[in-house]
């Protein structure tokens, strides 16, 4: 029995050594954890592995840099899984080639922003990110999911007592998404913000940015109402945010949309490589650019 309880942090260990390595951790701060077996509090500058899922708590956010140089800032209340991540110029002593790179991510809950590395600019038909609505593909991108499922009210852009509908919000800063699921397939670019109802999962397009993605210094709240207004004190919110007391400026979804195989207009140039940065906040409170 004692030989057992030895070997057992030996052999964790070793499943561990055994894993791809994927990224590390650039930033976290709350409750930040990689949900192995057992879970394992997840610190600045700790390994991230290929079958990890990172998970946030309340108040809690992380941010990672993979072994491709993409970046991944992770929301709070959110689980994202790391299914495969191999890319063979970060392990050159590995058995792998350039034609086994490939990043396949799935969100299970919450939400996160991501600057695309070099598997999604050079490979982007290896880039993948599952979700419940629908699977993602890029084009040298810079975007944001919030998957909602009845746990997306506290949002800094959601207004006191409103219901968030539950599905899939995409935010494109740079680059291309594709999405594609049983009903359609859709081209999502830069500027551009879509909505994936979790019951008809039929892709409804959005005029401006979705509430859930708007961050505290974009707006404040009525003490008495409770109502988001714009920072000057204007409650012109349908420029801030597009949406109604519901959801609000949805246009209805479009009978016959391209396949996101099909070329569209204006791809031949969308494939470069984002320059936003990811920013992040320190233990004192002083902003950081990742």
């Amino acid at each position: 029995m004692n030989r057992l309880k030895t070997l057992a942090p030996l052999l964790l260990l070793s499943s561990i050594a055994q894993a791809q390595e994927a990224g590390n951790v650039s930033f976290a701060v709350g409750d930040v954890t990689a949900d192995r077996d057992p879970a394992v509090a997840l610190a600045k500058d700790d390994a991230v592995f290929a079958d990890d899922a990172i998970v946030t708590g309340d108040a809690s956010r992380a941010q990672l840099l993979m072994i491709d140089g993409a970046r991944i800032a992770i929301r709070p209340n959110s689980r994202l899984e790391i299914e495969e991540y191999d890319y063979a110029a970060a392990t050159p002593s590995a058995t792998i080639s350039t034609t086994d790179d490939k990043s396949v991510m799935r969100l299970v809950k919450g939400g996160f922003r991501s600057i695309t590395g070099a598997i999604g600019d050079e490979n982007p038909e290896d880039y993948e990110v599952r979700t419940a609505v629908g699977v993602l593909g890029i084009r040298g991108t810079d975007y944001a999911l919030l998957f909602c499922l009845a746990d997306c009210d506290w949002a800094p852009g959601v207004a006191a007592g409103v219901a968030v509908p539950d599905g899939l919000y995409i935010m494109v800063t740079a680059g291309i998404i594709e999405f594609q699921n049983s009903v359609t397939d859709i081209v999502v670019r830069a500027g551009e913000f879509v909505f994936i109802p979790l019951d008809t999962q039929r892709p409804q397009r959005l005029d401006t940015t979705p509430p859930v993605f708007i961050e505290p210094g974009a707006l404040r709240f009525d003490p008495l109402s409770g109502q988001p207004s714009r920072p000057d004190g204007s409650a012109d919110l349908d420029k801030l945010s597009g949406f109604d007391t519901k959801l609000g400026n949805r246009r209805q979804p479009e009978p016959d949309q391209p396949s996101s195989s099909a070329p569209q207009p204006g791809d031949e140039d969308s494939g470069e490589a984002p320059t936003q940065s990811i920013r992040g906040t320190d233990e004192a409170g002083n902003d950081f650019d990742l």
